[in-house]
């Protein structure tokens, strides 16, 4: 392959990898029906960044690094506690939501945040989801270079512009979602904010509940 096709290549790779049910694209889903499109994306942007650090990583031959029991494991209780955390916060707001809708009648729809430290924080949620995210860590450093040797003879020098096509494919995914969720968001009846974080908090919670199986297993 060309570098045109390798970048092709890495674009339908990162829109395959971001599309699926996945507890970034929850709470993106979630905070956009919630807060908006910038709150959105910049949960997803910060899970972009992380993927950029892992493609500098990856491409740098980091592997066995990831794969060592004194990593691994702190990784993967941090993603698992992040994500329950996450998921309790989720079905709280939920009865939180309804308590208001209760005596307010919903006609007091949540505002979307304003300032740029609501939106760092976000930011910083989507860092911490996908930096301890183990099937995160697996595609970077195991599928995706194992992917790129495949299709490259020359995989080391190539898997930065596969990864720089993966980039482009994810945040391209990134704002696309969290503008249909946020164009959604205008639609939005009180039952919609309840139903968001009931659900949003019960897949967290389950998707906390895979990780922590998967890991027993070990590393991919």
């Amino acid at each position: 392959m060309d570098r045109i096709q390798l970048l092709q290549f890495g674009m339908a790779l990162g829109l395959g990898a971001a599309a699926p049910i996945g507890p970034v694209n929850v709470e993106i889903a979630r905070r956009a029906l919630r807060h908006g499109f910038a709150a959105a994306v910049a949960l997803g942007c910060g899970a972009v960044s992380v993927d950029l650090c892992y493609t500098i990583l990856s491409a740098a031959g980091v592997t066995r690094f990831t794969h060592n029991p004194w990593v691994y494991w702190p990784l993967t209780l941090a993603g698992v506690g992040l994500l329950t955390l996450l998921g309790i916060s989720s079905l709280r707001a939920a009865r939180s939501a309804a308590r208001q809708t209760l005596v307010s009648a919903g006609n007091g729809p949540p505002g979307n945040p304003t300032g740029w430290r609501p939106l760092f924080r976000g930011y910083v949620t989507g860092v911490l989801m996908t930096a301890t995210n183990p099937m995160t860590v697996a595609f970077w450093f195991t599928v995706l270079p194992a992917l790129a040797g495949t299709i490259t003879a020359q995989p080391r020098c190539e898997l930065p512009i596969i990864c720089g096509g993966v980039f482009i494919g994810t945040i391209g995914w990134v704002l696309a979602f969290s503008g249909i969720m946020s164009l959604a968001a205008r639609l939005r009846r009180p039952w919609w904010l309840i139903a968001a974080d009931e659900i949003g908090g019960t897949m967290l919670l389950g998707l906390a509940g895979v990780a922590l199986f998967r890991s027993l297993r070990g590393p991919l």
